[in-house]
């Protein structure tokens, strides 16, 4: 049973590792992102997208940042001022002219 779950959690590990999402943008000027074979995954909804790091994309929508992981869900839904810097699990945010760290638990 162990073994099982070690192998169901190295699967998801290459599955995740093996996305590589590219920000994209429509003819409306709306991002999303597109897998490496050019498939859609996130639809064309925000303002701007940025590069992945860690499994995890940071968005713009309606002037707020957020963060989104590769399966499109918000982990952070997007109300920050500015996320930058996401390593190791944490990003450096700011909301209400107040600066910190966050990772994704919140």
């Amino acid at each position: 049973m162990k073994s099982c779950f070690i192998i169901i959690f190295l699967s998801i590990s290459v599955f995740i590792n093996s996305q590589n999402l590219i920000p994209v943008i429509n003819e409306s000027g709306k991002w999303g992102y597109e897998n490496s074979y050019g498939k859609l995954v996130t639809p064309y909804q925000y303002v701007r997208t940025y590069d992945f790091a860690e499994g995890l994309g940071v968005v713009v929508q309606d002037d707020k940042m957020g963060i989104i992981d590769i399966f499109g869900k918000e982990i952070l839904v997007p109300k920050y001022t500015l996320i930058f810097d996401y390593r190791n699990g944490f990003a450096t945010v700011e909301l209400n002219d107040k600066w910190g760290y966050i990772n994704k638990k919140k």
